[in-house]
């Protein structure tokens, strides 16, 4: 059932994103083609203001769709017909949250794309000595190497599915029956508040963690290294706990107090 609600998601989504993400590749390849050339400025200069404004719209319209899926299909209207189906509820809360994350992605690799575009490097996507020489670096890797890319990999997917979460988590509080009349203030609210707390919850761990004890005093390969990962790590420990509570509150709420009125 999952997977059906992610194909639900995904869809609905796509009929708005993917048009929008298709108009800034364009967009881009029109930008980069009349760069340098001979045409008008009229010309080059409305294609780079269309294009400024599709970008624009590619990061607000991504964010406001995943979140506009959330509160309507879950939170509003939509939510009686939504919460009446024979699923569990995290499954609901896993698809939209899954269908959020690969969106933002989307978008990202678009933004990436469309740069490099513009920037006339697009042939870089078609020169294969480039991949040869990324995968023979991949190869020469050593752990330490390992380890700080799969942290960083864990880092960002762990930090946008926090921040996902904490939405969802602050949209659902304010459903609640106490916040109800003024949800859209609250939620906005809640989720400054919890941003605030988290990050100063953050900071005290990370000073109060006994560094030298753990990765010594010693200025060397192996100890930048070893410090650098074990940094990380505590970094990922943590953004995952945030993200289950967000989850799991978020879930509570749905489940036991949620208020469709």
């Amino acid at each position: 059932m999952l997977v059906k609600l992610f194909k639900y998601e995904f869809k609905a989504c796509g009929r708005t994103l993917f048009p929008l993400y298709f108009l800034a590749i364009v967009l881009s390849i029109l930008l980069s083609l009349t760069m340098g050339r001979n045409v008008s400025d009229f010309l080059q200069n409305s294609i780079a203001i269309l294009f400024t404004a599709i970008c624009t719209a590619v990061a607000v319209v991504t964010l406001l769709t995943t979140i506009r899926r959330f509160s309507r299909n879950v939170l509003g209207d939509e939510g009686y017909l939504t919460m009446t189906l024979p699923v569990k509820t995290s499954s609901i809360i896993w698809a939209k949250l899954i269908n959020s994350v690969i969106y933002v992605i989307f978008g990202t690799i678009v933004a990436g794309i469309t740069m490099i575009t513009i920037g006339g490097a697009w042939q870089v996507f078609f020169r294969w000595e480039i991949y040869k020489e990324l995968f023979i670096a991949i190869g020469q890797m050593d752990i330490y190497q390992w380890w700080a890319l799969i942290n960083l990999l864990l880092m960002c997917l762990l930090s946008l599915t926090g921040a996902i979460l904490m939405i969802y988590f602050s949209l659902a509080i304010a459903q609640l029956n106490f916040a109800y009349k003024y949800r859209s203030i609250i939620s906005a609210v809640v989720f400054i508040i919890l941003n605030v707390v988290i990050t100063n919850i953050f900071s005290i761990l990370m000073i109060n963690v006994p560094w030298d004890s753990l990765v010594g005093i010693d200025t060397n390969y192996l100890s930048i290294m070893r410090a650098q990962n074990i940094a990380l790590t505590v970094t990922n420990i943590f953004n995952f706990l945030i993200s289950a509570g967000c989850f799991l509150g978020t879930n509570y709420i749905l489940k036991n107090k949620l208020n469709l009125q």
